[in-house]
């Protein structure tokens, strides 16, 4: 079996000369896709929040729409959900899923995955003191490739913490034991389970309501699948 693996760093500071930026490897990983990228997050929210702003971090962001738009790539955004998202991902997602209207080979879905069902949505004073049920996962897999990370595809991760990434690139990524068809398979068991909700226009979930007194009026929410 033929597997050739990279390991990245962040931030530039921390990156020894024989290893690469984690953003440039999450470039090359999409950019080297044929067919599909799938991508499995815990947050993702392409914005940097300073001390008294908020600014767009559009590198992630872009390069999805690049892949979508310029090269027909079918893209599936799997993010998890809890009491604690930002309610503008679901803005940014909306946003991914406009630009896919009337053109016939964009292929965008995205879904959020929710360990806590109808509990998510209680307001925090009515939770206990736990952490929420989260699906951390931070990876990417393509027909040829996977990308295993540390960072959520949050600006202020890649901007402001140190972490380290690998992708693995296997000549035969379609044989059964091939890392990357077994990362394929974790993505699609969860994307395809009760767990995976989609998001449908002109709603929002009841647990964002008290956030968005204090943020942009949001039109999107969830709903179980069919």
């Amino acid at each position: 079996m033929d597997i050739r693996s990279e390991q990245q760093n962040s931030p530039k500071l921390f990156c020894p000369k024989d290893r690469v930026l984690d953003i440039e490897a999450i470039y090359s990983v999409i950019d080297d896709a044929k067919q599909f990228v799938y991508i499995a997050v815990m947050d993702y929210l392409p914005i940097v929040i300073d001390t008294n702003a908020k600014r767009y971090w559009p590198y992630l962001d872009g390069k999805i729409r690049e892949a979508l738009v310029l090269r027909s790539i079918k893209v599936r955004l799997l993010i998890s959900f809890s009491r604690d998202t930002d309610p503008l991902t679901f803005n940014f997602v909306s946003s991914l899923k406009a630009i896919c209207t009337e053109v016939p080979s964009c292929s965008l879905k995205v879904k959020f995955f929710d360990l806590e069902e109808e509990s998510a949505c209680f307001l925090k004073e009515q939770k206990n003191t736990s952490l929420p049920k989260l699906n951390r996962n931070k990876y990417m897999v393509t027909d040829g490739a996977a990308y295993i990370g540390n960072f959520d595809w949050v600006g202020n991760a890649f901007t402001q913490n140190a972490g380290a990434g690998l992708v693995i690139n296997q000549a035969d990524a379609g044989n059964s034991t091939s890392i990357i068809k077994q990362l394929k398979a974790v993505f699609e068991r969860d994307w395809y389970s009760h767990y995976a909700k989609s998001l449908q226009p002109t709603k929002i979930p009841n647990c964002f309501n008290h956030k968005l007194n204090k943020a942009t009026s949001n039109k999107t929410a969830m709903s179980n699948v069919n």
